[in-house]
């Protein structure tokens, strides 16, 4: 149900995107709503220079309230692990660098803007900064667990 509340919430979006203008995606605006259900949770673990890995959860609202929670540990860090959690809004993208058609969620998060590609309705992947794939070996996706 949860995967196909997020389907049509993106389909609709992406619809309303279609109107992009030249030389870059459409941005969906966030639409605050109280008490807004969640769409999904995704988990798993991201690449990290200086330590063994991130374990990251990151749970996205909506369809009416399109805010985030991601949460990170960094585990083996120098010190120790490391957690951190970051809340904020995020907006849909139509299209990247590579892809005219694909759904990319930008997450609002200070000092930085995470890119993440929906690949399936259970899978999403870590984009770089230019919205491009990131060539490597190690695992850039996030699995849906709820």
């Amino acid at each position: 149900m949860r995967i196909a509340t997020l389907a049509a919430a993106v389909s609709v979006l992406a619809g309303s995107c279609a109107a992009q203008q030249a030389g870059g995606p459409a941005e969906v605006a966030p639409k605050p709503s109280p008490g807004a259900p969640q769409v999904g949770t995704y988990v798993g673990r991201l690449p990290c220079a200086d330590c063994a890995g991130t374990d990251t959860r990151l749970t996205l609202f909506g369809p009416w309230d399109f805010r985030f929670r991601l949460q990170q540990t960094h585990v083996g860090a120098p010190g120790g692990d490391v957690d951190a959690t970051s809340q904020g809004e995020y907006v849909i993208l139509r299209g990247n660098a590579v892809d005219p058609d694909a759904t990319v969620f930008k997450l609002g998060v200070e000092g930085e803007t995470p890119y993440f590609q929906r690949l399936t309705d259970d899978e999403i992947r870590l984009l770089n900064r230019e919205q491009r794939p990131i060539t490597s070996s190690a695992n850039l996706s996030l699995r849906r667990v709820r």
